[in-house]
């Protein structure tokens, strides 16, 4: 599997006799093959207005390794590691900055930003060793997810939280209707928009369905349900609409 780039372009024809005069639109695509970094399957996840892709490619061929890369004006360009085997691109912004995450030289998954060329560690969740980031604004502000502990009358427990990076601080979002114990539940950031709305997926209990969630921009970030049912969230606009499914 190759990733491919399509580009809609429309062409009117008209419609004459029979008294039907208007205009029927035709689409026509253009299919644009962006290649691999040396393997033999890419994937692409991300696109901004400028027509920049992101996404992760295999690097040899028979070899399960995948670099990051970003895809400009036909040339596939390998976003490289923290010193690890992998790393994976998800998310670019009209800027050209692109998140996700790469593996450590002690092949630990960290959440990673690539800026002008260069590539910095988001770092962890207190007490975590692992986090990934999902989506960046045009202001430059990450959404993620990563691994981190509670602990409490009942014990220690790990548990995945989502974060907010801005202004080179990570932050934890609040949690849905926290609950101490073994059965502490889980969030997922998917998507932030440019005025710093947050949206994404939470557990209530452990390993139970999720529920559509919104963190508010500004102050504490406070998390509220979207939706009285269980579901999943995929994006929000500048308006602040969210898509998903319930």
């Amino acid at each position: 599997m190759v990733s491919t780039l399509a580009s809609a372009a429309g062409a009117f024809r008209e419609h004459r006799g029979s008294g039907n005069t208007a205009p029927s639109a035709e689409i026509r695509y253009q299919i644009t093959d962006l290649g691999t970094l040396g393997g033999s399957r890419s994937f692409a996840t991300g696109l901004n207005d400028r027509g920049e892709v992101v996404g992760y490619s295999e690097i040899e061929f028979g070899v399960f390794q995948f670099h990051a890369f970003r895809w400009k004006d036909g040339h596939m360009q390998d976003l490289g590691t923290l010193g690890g085997d992998q790393s994976f691109a998800l998310s670019i912004n009209r800027r050209g900055q692109v998140v996700g995450s790469a593996y450590t030289d002690t092949q630990a998954s960290h959440a990673v930003l690539w800026k002008n060329g260069t590539i910095r560690d988001l770092g962890l969740l207190p007490r975590g060793s692992s986090t990934f980031a999902r989506g960046i604004n045009d202001r430059g502000e990450v959404i993620g997810s990563g691994d981190t502990f509670v602990a409490n009358r009942f014990g220690y427990f790990e548990v995945s939280r989502a974060f907010l990076w801005k202004n080179g601080r990570m932050r934890l979002l609040d949690d849905l209707d926290p609950r101490a114990g073994p059965e502490e539940g889980s969030n997922l950031a998917v998507a932030i928009n440019n005025r710093g709305v947050v949206v994404g997926d939470a557990e209530r209990i452990r390993n139970q369905p999720t529920w559509p969630v919104l963190w508010q921009a500004g102050g504490s970030h406070r998390i509220r349900p979207l939706v009285p049912s269980e579901g999943t969230v995929y994006a929000v606009n500048d308006l602040g609409q969210v898509v998903g499914q319930v």
